[in-house]
């Protein structure tokens, strides 16, 4: 169960999830979401954007999310994996599943700057009765 990355030290993976990783061969297949580096989109000093404008941005941001595609594919092609993301997204993210070594060497690509562990949806403790309707405090 080597690994070529210590992911405790990753500031790209919280601690949570390194500590999930670790616990796992270094073989075995996880979902992984790949959030990009924050990048400065302008600064209007507080000034609303014009639609146009946001459109330009949410247009540039799904160009990067394609540009980083050959990069996240030649990993996966050596690591192990499949990207799950065919098309740029307006939030920059691409979702894959890969190995936990695949995980730590996208890690090492200087665009992404978090890997966030896709997480399964588990039911919250309501029976098929009550479907739709939410405890709320004060209730």
């Amino acid at each position: 169960m080597s690994r070529s990355v210590d992911l405790h030290d990753n500031p790209k993976i919280s601690n949570a999830f390194a500590s999930r990783l670790a616990m796992m061969a270094s073989n075995q297949w996880v979902r992984v979401i790949l959030m990009p580096a924050p990048y400065l989109a302008g600064n209007r000093g507080g000034e609303r954007l014009s639609g146009e404008e946001r459109q330009t941005i949410l247009r540039e941001a799904r160009d990067r999310t394609e540009a980083g595609f050959s990069e996240v594919d030649a990993v996966l092609s050596q690591t192990g994996g499949s990207r799950l993301t065919d098309a740029g997204n307006s939030l920059g993210y691409i979702i894959v599943e890969t190995t936990v070594d695949g995980v730590a060497t996208l890690s090492e690509l200087t665009w992404v700057g978090s890997l966030l562990e896709d997480q399964s949806v588990h039911p919250i403790g309501h029976s098929d009765d009550d479907r739709g309707q939410a405890d709320c405090p004060g209730d």
